[in-house]
């Protein structure tokens, strides 16, 4: 992991464009304009433009894409899935001039970011993968750790001034991971990994529903013991399985389905052996085919409690 170090004082001699305004966006947005960084925001709900220029910094909507690129030097894309990346990017690069920046913090398939790279660098611009990991909590701290991808550097103190500025206000921490493409893939492969695991919590909690035991108890001994099932992700998630009640949407079921099938993809594409990948998204599937996939994520675990 590198560092970077900035003056938000310096900031707010540029304009970042920000396109994407949902949970994360809205919150990246806010924390640039918490940095001094000038912020015009655009998305196709106009709703989640105007909670943008409602806060407290130097935010404005935008009318339109192209509107975003002629006003900002730097433009920030935070989209939901592959097919906005692949839209929005075919309007950006259409009005983009040499000289300007974009970075773009979706989750993305790596040959869709190599593409993106690509349609930026024919403009005579740079283009920089930076996928981010953390919660929108994480993010309106600062906190997110940042993966970082970008053609013919190597490393970060290569990076346009702009984007180190970027990275030092949105991020705590980075990894710089290389050529493009590879950013993704480490972003696709973690929260692979974390959806697995969550899998395996519902599972658990689920075994032990079936079997007459307290799912409470057994949530309350693995938090409280040294044992290996005692993880982070266990201390952020069972508790609110079996209350489900209680769960705020932090991150939409939806997303962790698309996320889950986007491992499956990546590790099928590389000739790796998958068994735990293809059963996470076959079980996410299922989860949306009961309607849930706009509940939060924790709510996997009623395909596994109503068995």
């Amino acid at each position: 992991m590198e560092s970077i170090q900035q003056s938000k004082n310096s900031n707010n001699d540029i304009t970042i464009g920000c396109i994407g305004l949902g949970s994360m966006g809205l919150v990246l947005a806010q924390r640039l304009g918490a940095q001094n960084f000038a912020v015009l925001g655009f998305d196709r709900d106009g709703a989640r433009a105007e909670r943008l220029v409602e806060g407290e910094g130097h935010f404005a909507a935008a009318v339109s894409v192209a509107d975003v690129v002629g006003r900002s030097q730097c433009i920030m894309t935070c989209l939901p899935s592959a097919e906005a990346v692949q839209e929005v990017y075919g309007d950006v690069a259409a009005h983009l001039r040499p000289g300007q920046t974009t970075i773009d913090v979706s989750t993305v398939p790596p040959d869709l970011a190599i593409e993106t790279g690509r349609r930026v660098a024919v403009t005579g611009s740079r283009h920089v993968e930076m996928p981010v990991v953390g919660t929108v909590q994480h993010a309106a701290d600062g906190a997110l750790h940042l993966l970082v991808s970008a053609d013919g550097v190597a490393g970060t103190a290569e990076l346009p001034d702009t984007v180190a500025r970027v990275i030092a206000a949105i991020g705590k921490s980075h990894t710089f991971v290389g050529p493009p493409g590879g950013a993704s893939l480490f972003k696709i492969i973690q929260n692979g990994l974390g959806l697995v695991q969550l899998n395996a919590i519902a599972e658990a909690i689920g075994a032990c529903s079936a079997a007459g035991l307290s799912p409470q108890a057994f949530v309350d001994f693995v938090a409280a013991a040294p044992g290996m099932a005692n993880s982070p992700l266990f201390h952020r998630t069972a508790h609110l399985m079996i209350a489900p009640e209680t769960a705020a949407v932090t991150a939409r079921l939806a997303i962790a389905a698309k996320d889950a099938q986007l491992y499956a993809n990546v590790t099928k594409h590389a000739g790796a052996r998958s068994d735990l990948a293809g059963i996470s998204a076959a079980l996410f599937a299922e989860a949306e085919a009961r309607g849930l996939s706009n509940a939060d994520f924790t709510r996997i675990a009623e395909i596994f409690l109503r068995r």
